[in-house]
């Protein structure tokens, strides 16, 4: 397995990965502005030709973005997550983050123990951010003096 920067030979993978989505699906168009972004970073965990799993990033004055994180569901529970936050976070110190946000479903007991784990905090929660009943909690990470 190795997490490396995406392109745009990634995309159809991309949107596969996408498809595991319930709800709030991007875009191809959208996955394609992600990928050509000065400020941002695409990352994927590839296994041979196939991507296991995907996250995106944004950083733009200081302020860095994880705005999603998606790992194959026949993969989740191997690190896969993991393995894009760390190379994500390190992507973002290096450009200058002192903070990274996120936004996750409240339901989603993996992910918020990874993040939690990560050292990130909630700061805030979204009602119904997901579709009725399905609420997001806004967490921070704070990176100052970490590069």
């Amino acid at each position: 397995m190795i997490i490396a920067t995406a392109d745009a030979s990634d995309l159809s993978g991309i949107m596969a990965l996408e498809a595991c989505f319930d709800h709030g699906r991007w875009s191809e168009l959208a996955w394609a502005e992600d990928l050509t972004s000065p400020h941002g970073r695409v990352l994927v965990a590839r296994d041979d030709a196939s991507l296991a799993g995907v996250a995106t990033w944004r950083c733009v004055a200081g302020a860095a973005d994880l705005n999603r994180i998606i790992v194959a569901p026949g993969r989740r529970g191997e690190g896969i997550g993991r393995r894009l936050l760390d190379a994500g976070l390190a992507w973002a110190d290096a450009a200058g983050a002192d903070q990274v946000m996120l936004e996750v479903e409240d339901g989603n007991a993996a992910a918020l123990a990874l993040y939690e784990r990560s050292g990130f905090v909630t700061l805030a929660r979204r009602q119904d951010y997901y579709g009725t009943g399905r609420d997001a909690l806004v967490m921070a990470l704070n990176r100052e003096g970490a590069a």
